[in-house]
């Protein structure tokens, strides 16, 4: 009875803390002095991001792609970082690379990979990084199949998730707002090999392969080189 009664004080606890901190940023955001500052946040951001990206722009009116990264992309973020500041909910980001060191020193996927699939973007580079969806695929693999045909690559974006926070609620698990996002490699061994020797390969992949060096250190596990590198095209 006691840890029940504790479980539920700190339910409480934590929707008012929460309550609390969302009504105090709320405050703030309102304020005539945040404003300001956010509009001088707003055109920092946009000023760093098009200076990245200048090198790709090729038409004459630069002021109009300065506006056009402001309002598509650095404004909605703002606004999205400013909603989970107030909100009563706990937004968080969370990864696990589903890789693990075997007992030769190598790394390899984790077992419990191939159990969280349905948690997982998965975008096959066999295929140009289109959604593999297992349950689309006729017929559907079995895990011995997969464990054959499936190589976790890289991850490349972090999930996303959201746990609500009520006044009185019991302690509900994650929702997920947005998938973590995985490069795979689904194909039979041979497919594969194929597209390590001739396929298109990112900038940063062709210059790691391109030095003699790296390929003869990558030669008993080819796939380390493609987590290093095939994220920075």
């Amino acid at each position: 009875m006691l840890a029940a009664d504790t479980d539920s004080a700190s339910l409480i606890d934590q929707f008012a803390i929460r309550t609390w901190r969302g009504e105090a940023f709320n405050a703030i955001l309102c304020s005539p002095g945040y404003a300001t500052e956010r509009r001088a946040w707003v055109k920092e951001l946009t000023l760093n991001m098009v200076s990245g990206f200048k090198l790709f722009y090729k038409h004459k009116d630069f002021a109009a792609f300065c506006y056009g990264c402001q309002d598509n992309v650095i404004k909605p973020a703002l606004r999205l970082h400013e909603k989970l500041l107030t909100s009563t909910h706990h937004f968080y980001l969370d990864t696990n690379p589903h890789i693990i060191w075997n007992q030769e020193r190598e790394l390899q996927t984790s077992p419990d990979f191939f159990e969280n699939l349905d948690k997982l973007q998965c975008d096959n580079i066999l295929r140009n990084r289109k959604h593999l969806t297992l349950e689309r695929l006729e017929p559907r693999p079995t895990v011995e199949e997969l464990r054959a045909n499936l190589t976790n690559v890289l991850t490349v974006c972090p999930g996303l998730y959201m746990r609500q926070i009520g006044q009185g609620d019991a302690v509900k698990p994650p929702a997920v707002v947005r998938k973590q996002q995985v490069l795979v490699a689904y194909g039979e061994p041979e497919k594969k090999e194929r597209f390590m020797e001739r396929g298109e390969r990112t900038l940063m992949s062709y210059i790691y392969f391109g030095q003699s060096k790296e390929r003869e250190r990558t030669t008993e596990s080819p796939w380390a080189g493609w987590r290093m590198h095939i994220a920075g095209g």
